[in-house]
Formats: structure tokens, sequence, C-alpha cells
């Protein structure tokens, strides 16, 4: 194989509990977390070295993304002397709660797998991704997931009915270490019903899993940055059935009844200036799409 190309998609959660703080300083997490169909395209060809460009264009701090950063831990992994040169075209935002570094990674993953045609088994691919951050491993599988310890173990689901989703992007993004060190100082929030949310999730019923969805971080992150509150109630002013912020922020996100529902929501919010970005989005049920390869 001498090229392939990948999509990488994005993840939202609907749910994320904060059951406590572990001795080596990590958060212990409950979670649910869902693919949804924004992505980044990756583009990755055979070559003696690693090379990385961003939206067409050389990125000066290669070293630290994390597509490179991936492919450096592939080649360790396998051994071999090899490169590859890598286009990435960013759509996932930053700073948003929705694990673009790590869809980038897990891309970046399983094309070089298919490029080199390694055939790592996925249980490899996982123990690879563990290093590059712990969204990796839920990114190198996707569609609906139940996430424990710092999101390293994973529980499928299975979701009763595709379901159709806006995402607001609020100007000011939001710092992870910055959100969980705030959490710390708060009361500890009420207990998140996870098993009623997948049962929700998994009977298909919009309307309970509106009610239950919920995120212990975003009441630490609404009071640093404003547009949290703004991004929501924008949601809901605008027909979503339910809407809260996804990860540690600061994206927000609202769920609709249908496509059609979702996009005349899109055609006023998108006017808005609160937001720097407007998605429709829907669930998808894997993380990572082979979308071209050449022999």
């Amino acid at each position: 194989m001498r090229f392939v190309a990948v999509e990488a998609y994005a993840k939202l959660n609907w749910s994320l509990a904060v059951l406590g703080k572990m001795e080596n300083g990590y958060h212990e997490l409950d979670m649910l977390l869902q693919s949804v169909s924004l992505c980044d395209k990756i583009d990755i060809q055979r070559a003696d070295e690693i090379s990385l460009k961003v939206n067409g264009k050389e990125t000066p701090f290669a070293q630290k993304n994390l597509c490179v950063k991936a492919a450096n831990a592939f080649f360790e992994y396998t051994g071999m002397n090899k490169g590859c040169d890598i286009s990435l075209t960013k759509r996932i935002p930053i700073c948003a709660g929705m694990g673009g570094g790590s869809a980038d990674a897990a891309g970046t993953l399983i094309a070089l797998n298919v490029l080199y045609e390694t055939r790592l088994k996925h249980e490899e691919l996982v123990d690879i991704g563990m290093s590059l951050g712990a969204d990796v491993p839920f990114m190198l599988k996707g569609g609906l997931m139940r996430a424990g310890g710092i999101g390293e173990r994973l529980e499928s689901k299975r979701l009763g009915d595709n379901i159709d989703i806006l995402v607001l992007m609020p100007r000011k993004g939001a710092s992870t270490p910055e959100i969980f060190s705030a959490f710390d100082a708060i009361t500890p929030p009420k207990p998140i019903d996870n098993d009623a949310l997948v049962a929700a999730l998994e009977a298909g019923d919009k309307t309970r899993v509106a009610g239950l969805m919920a995120n212990h971080l975003q009441p630490v992150t609404a009071s640093l940055n404003p547009g949290i509150a703004i991004a929501t109630e924008a949601l809901m002013n605008c027909g979503a059935m339910g809407a809260m912020m996804t990860g540690s922020g600061s994206a927000c996100f609202g769920i609709y009844p249908d496509a059609d529902s979702a996009a005349k929501a899109q055609q006023v919010l998108v006017r808005s200036r609160d937001f720097k970005g407007v998605y429709k989005v829907h669930t998808v049920h894997s993380a990572v799409r082979l979308c071209r390869l050449l022999r």
C-alpha cells in the first residue's frame, strides 16, 4: 500500500461523572461516550521520515501533534525504520471536549496499520494508543461506550436509534487541568444514573435521554466561561430536547427530534456572533472510516 485516507470521528459525552480523585492524581470517571459524524480527514503516504501538514500548511510544532506522536509510537512498537507524510484536514474544533487530538491519533494508527500492512490486532493498537492519551482507546473503536477509570475501561453498548445533534462552540475554549483543579475545590455533585441513561439510549428513548444526560464538570466550566450557559440556553431556545456541555468543554450540544429540526436550529444559530462554530451532526457507530487507499 502506498496511500491511505481515513476519516476520524469526534465524540460527545452523554454523561460525565467524576467519582473521585485517585492516589496517582488522576480522577476516576464514569462516562457514556458517543461517536458523531463531525470528523478530521487524515491522508498518509509512505515516506522515509515523518512529516506533517495541517490544512495544507507545514506546522512548526509538528512533534507536539498527536498524529506525529502516534506515528512515532507506531514505528517504535513495530520496530520499523520507516516514515510517512501526513496531511491532516482539521474540522473538529480544538479545546472543545470532542476528542479531536485523540481522534487524529487513532486515525493515524489505523491508517498506518493499513498502509504498512502490519496487521496489528485491535488490542495492540489500543496498547499503543494508551500511551498517547486516555481517549485514544475509545477513538479506535467508537460507537456508544461506557468508559470507566480515566477512560481506558470500555464497554460497548447498543444505540437503539440514531440521534440528530447540533453542536455549538463558544468563543472561549476550556483548559482541562484548570477545570479539574476547580472541580476539586467544590462540594461533590449528586451521582449520575448512568445505568438508566444506558437503558434510555439502548431503547432509543430520546426524551428520557434528554432528561438523564448530565456532566459533573459543566458548572465549574460555566463559572469560568460564560459562553457555556449562553450556548446551552440558545440550543434550548431553538428546540433542543436537552442540551449540555461535552467533556470538560467548551463545546455544547443539543439533541433534536429529527434532522429537519436540527437544520432549522442551525439556520438560526449560525447567524449568532456568540459562537465560532455551529455543527449539525448525527450519531455514528464507529470511530474511524477508511475512505481511500492506493496500492
